[in-house]
């Protein structure tokens, strides 16, 4: 009961500490209760005077004191500025940011996407953007909405009503049918290719016409935003004729949790009050729910895990990667699990504090001796440069004769890293060879990798990168072991996973070493298919050498086979 009273205390500002208790710097790090950790730090970008903005994808957004808004990484290198006359309206994902472009010569206004140096990278010619998602972006013309692909291409014709973003290939979007000559709204899952993949429910009912009844389809639901969570979408119930002319007097259910079968499981806890919306979905039977514009945080069955408060406490959505939201009371700041939980009391030492994106965060620490000074939180360790820093060169600094020629045509197609021309015989770490994975992807596909994932020993943009697509995996225990040497079976196995995350999967095969039974049941598919395809061979002998280091030049050619069998 103390507890519970405590995080109510929290939750309507009553503890919060005064300025005059501040400390002269926070925290070097907070722990999430689900074992989360956040490191705080002062990267060089704080340092550039105003407070930093994070707009994701490593840029950090900076006003200059011309009044220009730079375009920073986190090194504080500057990568460009901000346009006159341009807005952003979202953030950056695959190297691309919406914004709303004034063209002073026209009195015109547009949208389209500028890239990390402000240049206008899509031309405005769209009235509304969306971020982008999963490597695509809804935009929308005088036709209706559609999508775009990370070179601005037209990917699926602008023909909707409605298009939500994409996940793991797929997008809702609602579109307008005729049935019997009447117009009713449907919505459908598309692919990239704009092919609709299933419909959303439906259900058939008799709708009198004239002097008879026809029978008439109604989506049984619509999407609230679109999104999977946990393998579910929150949906709302749609009305339908029945219950508008016979209405039964009780309030009816009107949120679901629609799932990839078709199936909708309701939740009645969430309709008990009419004037109440749920406006996502948290995972774990967690919704950030809105009631006369107050926030607060229910369960499926309606138990209040957070409760509203009082008007001017701002509680915002939540990051669905972290699991957490950035709260504001008068100006003070906090950090808020979607169980309740604060991770940062609100109180005026933090103000500022953004909502996490990419694992990062940014905000302002009162020091009662000087000005506000800005700060950014990430998970993790503290932020490295994206590229592996080189280590050892050994003497001469060149691939070996037999490697030489494949490793300057891999240089010359943009399939190394700066960091990784150099100390070829050496072997490769599981973050160089992410690296490596990252440059391939990237190059084939065309497009910055969306998907993220974190771990608590590296902060190495391209491991995460690799990680979100599901290419490579921790260790255990929520780390990754970074400088870890890689072995040729841990190759072979992201080397097919990677393969089949850029859509050109290897073909089966069985290992035919003469040590194949000292192979990890893990690997031996991805051995097979090595040995299958040729990207990968035997260290000779007949052998494999499964456990054996790998190299660097070694890595560099398997990549340059990929791509060789992503370009055929």
């Amino acid at each position: 009961m103390k507890k519970r009273i405590l995080a109510l205390a929290l939750g309507l500002g009553l503890l919060t500490v005064p300025a005059s208790a501040a400390a002269s710097a926070p925290p070097a790090s907070y722990t999430t209760p689900s074992g989360l950790t956040i490191q705080v730090t002062r990267p060089a970008v704080t340092s550039l005077g105003g407070a930093p903005t994070y707009l994701g994808d490593g840029v950090f957004q900076v006003r200059e004191d011309s009044g220009v808004y730079g375009l920073y990484d986190i090194n504080a290198t500057r990568l460009g500025e901000l346009a006159e006359g341009m807005t952003l309206l979202g953030d950056f994902h695959d190297g691309l940011c919406p914004v709303r472009a004034y063209d002073i010569y026209t009195a015109e206004t547009n949208c389209g996407y500028i890239d990390k140096t402000g240049r206008l990278a899509v031309p405005a010619r769209y009235q509304e953007v969306q971020e982008f998602s999963g490597g695509y972006a809804a935009v929308k013309d005088g036709s209706g909405w559609g999508y775009i692909d990370a070179a601005g291409a037209q990917a699926v014709p602008c023909q909707y009503q409605a298009a939500y973003p994409f996940q793991n290939g797929e997008a809702v979007v609602e579109r307008h049918v005729q049935v019997q000559g009447f117009p009713y709204t449907r919505h459908a899952f598309i692919d990239t290719a704009g092919q609709i993949v299933r419909e959303f429910p439906t259900r058939t009912e008799m709708v009198s016409v004239g002097l008879g009844s026809v029978p008439m389809p109604w989506d049984d639901c619509t999407p609230v935003d679109g999104l999977w969570v946990d393998g579910v979408m929150l949906v709302e119930k749609v009305n339908t004729y029945a219950e508008i002319v016979d209405p039964d007097g009780l309030l009816p259910t009107r949120y679901g949790l629609l799932d990839k079968s078709g199936s909708v499981q309701a939740l009645p806890g969430l309709d008990q009050d009419s004037d109440m919306d749920v406006l996502s979905y948290l995972g774990g039977d967690r919704y950030l729910v809105s009631k006369m514009s107050a926030r607060a945080i229910l369960s499926g069955s309606g138990e209040v895990v957070f409760p509203y408060v009082y008007y001017y406490y701002d509680l915002r959505g939540f990051d669905l990667d972290t699991g957490l939201a950035a709260v504001t009371d008068s100006g003070a700041c906090g950090l808020l699990d979607r169980d309740g939980n604060y991770v940062i009391p609100v109180a005026k030492e933090w103000t500022g504090l953004s909502n996490f994106l990419d694992g990062i965060s940014v905000g302002s620490w009162y020091d009662p001796s000087g000005p506000a000074i800005p700060y950014v939180l990430q998970l993790g360790s503290t932020p490295v440069p994206a590229d592996p820093e080189p280590g050892p060169q050994p003497a001469g600094g060149q691939p070996s004769s037999w490697a030489q020629a494949q490793v300057e045509e891999a240089i010359a197609a943009g399939l190394v890293p700066a960091g990784l021309q150099g100390g070829y015989g050496q072997p490769i770490t599981r973050a160089e060879f992410c690296a490596l994975g990252v440059e391939l992807y990237e190059t084939v596909k065309g497009t910055e990798i969306a998907q993220r994932a974190s771990f608590s020993d590296t902060t190495d943009m391209n491991v995460q990168k690799m990680a979100g697509l599901g290419v490579v995996n921790g260790v255990g225990d929520g780390t990754f072991d970074p400088n870890g040497q890689l072995t040729r079976e841990q190759a072979a196995a992201m080397l097919s996973r990677l393969a089949g995350a850029m859509g050109r999967p290897l073909p089966a095969g069985t290992a035919a070493f003469t040590d194949s039974a000292s192979i990890s049941s893990w690997a031996a598919d991805a051995v097979g298919q090595m040995q299958e395809s040729g990207v990968m061979g035997g260290t000779g002998d007949g052998a494999f050498s499964p456990q054996g280091a790998y190299t660097r030049e070694q890595s560099i050619l398997t990549i340059l086979r990929l791509y060789a069998l992503a370009q055929a």
